[in-house]
């Protein structure tokens, strides 16, 4: 992954504290166990695996997970520690709690702080629960669907940030798109997507959020985050949108709503014509944007997303 200059900035303590916990297991020689596998473990597994390279997870314990026979050789329960010497492993917690399992695993040899470490209680489960503990006063809680509908209608779905392990995936496929990516989020939530983008190095943002105090917890998130960001209080069908060729969409409306939107982004081409993307999470209105005939599907990327497609469309030439 390129380390660039806003990446460095929010997030290098995140980096530099997995370089240091795979520095403390190749010192010591010891092979990695993670304990966990809800977002933090994936994450987790991500960054040691893909960003940092250096070693793998050798296995991963999950005592909630499903097992079957054909799982993952690697996904265990807590009793194959039966057969492990601890003096050849650490152990990386990504649950909430580590004192759960703190008392077990110290009858197995693990202690807090020698070759067991609280991986959750110190860089989150994502990028974007990294910078609330970093930064404290910033939030990106959930935003449920009744309370939109109640005050928005039935086709305005509710907010969840943008923060799965798969968003470094996202945005590598988004700046391989154009060399100049200027990017506008229909939905915008609390910023989180706009932050990403942000840290993926693209830095001419906008968006659009309906609701009012969303808005204003997200214009506090980027302020406090020193991010530069056009974001509009608005419904998103009138917005003005013709300096952007990048429109993502995370499944923040369906319906006529949607429909209207795209067809104010074709009007946009119409009246602005460039290459225009639109990169679409949760992609289940996929008909309403190539029905028109401006846009086709030109990739589709497998995220872990609700659904796993990932629609990438491009206007047609």
């Amino acid at each position: 992954m390129q380390m660039n200059e806003n990446r460095r900035r929010l997030a290098g303590e995140l980096y530099e504290y997995i370089h240091g916990v795979v520095d403390t297991a190749i010192q010591n020689n010891w092979k990695i166990i993670i304990w966990g596998l809800g977002n933090a473990g994936i994450f987790l597994r991500y960054l040691i695996c893909d960003f940092d390279g250096r070693l793998r997870a050798e296995y991963i314990i999950d005592e909630k997970l499903v097992l079957t026979p054909d799982s993952e050789g690697s996904i265990c329960r807590s009793t194959l520690l039966e057969y492990l010497n601890s003096q050849d492993y650490m152990i990386l917690s990504t649950i909430k709690n580590i004192e759960e399992i703190q008392e077990k695993l110290f009858g197995y040899g693990y202690e807090l702080g020698r070759n067991l470490f609280d991986v959750y209680g110190e860089i989150g489960e994502s990028y974007i629960d990294f910078l609330r503990k970093k930064y404290g006063s910033i939030e990106f809680g959930n935003v449920w669907k009744d309370a939109m509908e109640k005050d928005f209608g039935e086709e305005c779905n509710e907010h969840s940030p943008f923060g799965r392990f798969c968003v470094d995936k996202v945005f590598d496929e988004i700046n391989e798109l154009d060399d100049n990516i200027r990017f506008f989020d229909f939905g915008a939530g609390k910023g989180a997507a706009l932050i990403l983008a942000y840290m993926a190095g693209i830095t001419e943002l906008g968006g659009v959020e309906i609701e009012s105090g969303i808005y204003r917890q997200a214009c506090y998130n980027l302020k406090i985050l020193g991010i530069d960001c056009h974001l509009l209080n608005r419904d998103a069908r009138e917005c003005e949108i013709d300096n952007y060729n990048c429109f993502f969409f995370y499944n923040p409306f369906t319906g006529q709503i949607f429909k209207d939107v795209i067809r104010n982004i074709q009007e946009s081409y119409i009246k602005n014509r460039r290459k225009i993307y639109i990169v679409y999470g949760n992609p289940f209105c996929h008909r309403s944007v190539v029905e028109d005939g401006y846009f086709e599907l030109y990739k589709q990327v497998r995220t872990n997303l609700y659904d796993p497609l990932l629609n990438i469309y491009k206007i047609k030439d």
